[in-house]
């Protein structure tokens, strides 16, 4: 128990991230093809008619957040259709594409959103919570994500490996910086007792660390069933939750969220081969900052033991793989 309460937080792992973009007109902004999507777009900005009616043709309602009017009139200011068109990861194994524009974007998740578009940043993708035991909700992108990428009643976060040094480059095209804290990759180094090689991109040699191979090995735990099972009761207090993304631009603390289910049974015969007893007991104990009387419950993961394996049986040699089809690390 020590050992798992004295990890760190995603959210201090990596100091900068956030919470998915929320279109909050799916119909309008999301399809499956690049071009459909900008001519989709440009059609809507000449639309003419009743509200209703283009609403009802865009397959999106009215909101008081929304104009139609002036978003169309923002729209028709373009030069470009194609432009603002962005690959999304939608769902896990589900990319599709986004006009990334404010006049019809509701929530553009920036400045995070920004560090995915290109496609040649990496990002961990995980909920903050979920509603029931089993934890499955983590992956990696490439793309700018959607707030539902990973759960559907549940909010995404993402967190960029690398960070841009300027508008139009990311950093690891001229010299590297790791959205990572540096703190704690030089004290993990020194506890492995390699060297620490944080300006590069590779996954790098067994006596490197390197932000990409820390990465890979952070995702192998989300996924290690024996290691979700041993600290259950863990991962479901909120030490590892990122702050939500409307706390922090708030400025608010990042709320208190823990569910423990505790209990016991205990049976015998009262005489024997004739009567039995049996007696159980179940308690929940939940403190939920965000919102009381929901029971949710926290998915969070930490750094420790057990190492990133194919193999996932007691006692096996750890072997290092990339997390993106088609890569291989030099962990193997």
């Amino acid at each position: 128990m020590a050992t798992i309460t004295e990890r760190l937080q995603l959210a201090d792992l990596f100091p900068r991230n956030s919470a998915g973009i929320i279109t909050a007109r799916d119909g309008l902004v999301i399809a499956d093809a690049k071009r459909e999507l900008a001519e989709r777009l440009e059609r809507f900005s000449r639309a003419k008619g009743a509200d209703a009616a283009i609403y009802a043709e865009y397959g999106f309602g009215a909101s008081k957040r929304f104009n139609l009017q002036e978003a169309k009139a923002e729209l028709r200011s373009l030069t470009s259709f194609s432009e603002p068109v962005r690959r999304m990861l939608h769902r896990p194994f589900d990319r599709r594409f986004v006009f990334f524009h404010p006049s019809v974007v509701w929530s553009l998740s920036r400045p995070m959103a920004d560090q995915m578009v290109g496609g040649d940043n990496l990002a961990l993708v995980a909920t903050r919570q979920v509603t029931r035991p089993q934890f499955e909700h983590a992956f990696v992108s490439r793309d700018i994500i959607e707030i539902k990428a990973c759960s559907h009643d549940r909010n995404t976060q993402i967190f960029p490996l690398f960070i841009r040094e300027s508008d139009s480059e990311l950093a690891f095209t001229r010299g590297t910086t790791a959205n990572l804290n540096q703190t704690v990759l030089a004290n993990l180094a020194r506890d492995l007792g390699v060297k620490l090689k944080s300006g590069t991109k590779e996954c790098g040699k067994d006596e490197e660390l390197t932000p990409r191979g820390v990465f890979d090995y952070g995702y192998a735990i989300l996924y290690c069933p024996g290691y979700r099972q041993r600290y259950f009761e863990f991962l479901r207090s909120d030490f590892l939750n990122a702050n939500d993304f409307f706390a922090n631009e708030t400025g608010q603390r990042r709320p208190s969220l823990k569910q423990n289910q505790f209990g016991f049974g205990i049976g015998g015969p009262i005489k024997e081969d004739e009567v039995l007893f049996f007696g159980s007991y179940q308690g929940t104990r939940q403190v939920n900052g965000i919102a009381a009387g929901q029971a949710r419950t926290a998915c969070t993961a930490s750094l420790s033991t057990p190492p990133l394996t194919d193999d996932r049986s007691p006692g096996a040699q750890p072997r290092w793989r990339g997390l993106v089809p088609g890569e291989t690390s030099a962990r193997q």
